[in-house]
């Protein structure tokens, strides 16, 4: 066995009798270790029992409420009865500490943990009948999955408890006001209509057809996000199709409101320009955007990636240009629509685990050139559509008569913008519809313009 010996008994009891004679224990070490982290099956019953009295009453732990709670999960016998409740409190010492006991806990836990996934990787890779890159990418995945906090449990639930979270979490954020989880985009309509933003765990698409702007659109909700004064989000860009100083070129325009072919031709710069750029470049330099600029990235990577960025940088969103991009690493006998279908499967699994939403840019088929896209008109794949929890397009004539370009509308800078549909055409928790924003060629970046096609000042 693997894991021979790599347990501390004595950190164990020592905890959990701790935390029966010391009200403040458990909280010191709630969120750092789980029930699944004791070695010994005993001990694993104790601190579930002690967990649900914590969640359900609220109340402070102590040998008869364990004891009652033990006997209502079944396990009282398994947890070695009163005798065993009787030894633990006899481990007490009111100067210990709980957080170090439970970080033994915790690192013997991982070193377990990682041992028997290396064992099974060994196994994996000495298995000649098996994929060599799918053993490697299992390998890795678990790895990167012992990183992040354990989750194990949090898939069943009975519905009284369901009922009573959802309800301590209104009563919650009706006292605090201060736990409202919406991520904003910077664009007022979308977040109307998406109730306040894109939530943690979400799976959005934008999509549309190629030169209507998806990069410039979601560059433009990416520096939106991060220079939110109330809630600026520190953000993943995933550009497959860019390289990073591209990206930082089309944020500087933005912000900047300078000509992008300025930008990429220096020469052409005014005095008031290069002024306008290196004062929005102070003011994005301290904000939080990591850029990845790996073309045809591996899905084991991109997932690798982001669980590294959550677990190091605290990533609050993730941008993805774009799924088709990606590399499934499947057989090339395997059709394009099962590859993405398995791509966008894995990016939604992916939002849920790390708790962020993931924002992943599509194209849509040719038939819907000219004409306003449908969910149908996703390419490569229906799972897409199945997967995600909003579901946007862009839509624009390519090709505007006199009288259509008429129509636009200027800011005071006397920059033209083109109206542009965005079609809410699939969202979970919310309406569908569409409104409008305002696409500047020049410095390829949208911006706010109200529903009678006003500019709005960002």
């Amino acid at each position: 066995m693997v894991s021979r010996g790599i347990y501390n008994e004595n950190a164990e009891k020592a905890l959990l009798g701790l935390i029966i004679r010391r009200a403040d224990a458990f909280d010191a070490v709630e969120g750092l270790i789980s029930p699944s982290d004791f070695f010994f099956e005993r001990n694993r019953a104790v601190f579930t029992a002690m967990t649900h009295i914590m969640e359900r009453y609220g109340s402070s732990i102590d040998p008869i409420t364990l004891d009652s709670q033990l006997r209502k999960d079944g396990t009282f016998e398994a947890a070695g009865g009163e005798r065993y409740i009787s030894e633990l409190c006899g481990m007490y010492d009111a100067s210990s500490s709980p957080e170090s006991y439970a970080g033994i806990i915790r690192d013997l836990s991982l070193r377990r943990n990682s041992a028997e996934l290396l064992s099974r990787g060994i196994q994996g890779c000495t298995d000649l009948s098996k994929d060599a890159m799918k053993a490697v990418d299992e390998t890795i995945d678990g790895m990167m999955r012992l990183s992040l906090p354990d989750r194990s449990g949090e898939s069943v639930h009975d519905l009284s408890e369901t009922i009573n979270g959802v309800i301590d979490e209104i009563y919650h954020t009706l006292e605090s006001g201060s736990d409202d989880k919406s991520i904003p985009t910077g664009f007022e309509m979308l977040d109307r209509m998406a109730n306040g933003g894109f939530y943690p765990g979400q799976y959005v698409i934008i999509a549309a057809r190629p030169s209507i702007g998806k990069t410039a659109f979601a560059v433009s909700m990416i520096q939106k996000m991060i220079r939110n004064s109330e809630k600026p989000q520190n953000i993943a860009f995933f550009s497959l199709e860019m390289g990073e100083k591209e990206i930082g070129k089309r944020i500087i325009a933005a912000v900047s409101k300078v000509k992008l072919s300025h930008l990429i031709q220096p020469k052409m710069l005014s005095p008031d320009e290069t002024d306008r750029i290196i004062s929005a470049a102070d003011g994005i330099c301290m904000k939080k955007l990591t850029i990845i600029d790996t073309p045809n990235i591996r899905l084991s990577e991109l997932r690798a990636q982001a669980r590294m960025l959550k677990r190091e940088k605290g990533i609050t969103a993730m941008f993805i240009d774009y799924i088709g991009l990606i590399d499934a690493e499947a057989g090339k006998n395997t059709p394009r629509h099962e590859q993405i279908g398995y791509i966008s499967r894995s990016l939604k699994a992916l939002a849920r685990e790390l708790q962020i939403p993931v924002i992943a840019l599509c194209q849509v088929t040719r038939d819907s050139e000219e004409k306003t896209p449908m969910l149908s008109n996703l390419r490569d794949s229906g799972s897409i559509e199945q997967d995600a929890d909003i579901v946007m397009f862009l839509h624009r004539k390519r090709m505007l008569t006199d009288e259509e370009k008429k129509r636009g509308v200027k800011d005071d800078r006397g920059r033209y913008f083109q109206v542009t549909k965005v079609i809410i055409a699939k969202q979970r928790n919310g309406m569908t519809g569409e409104f409008k924003a305002g696409y500047d060629a020049l410095s390829a970046s949208f911006e706010n313009i109200d529903q009678g096609y006003g500019f709005i000042s960002p």
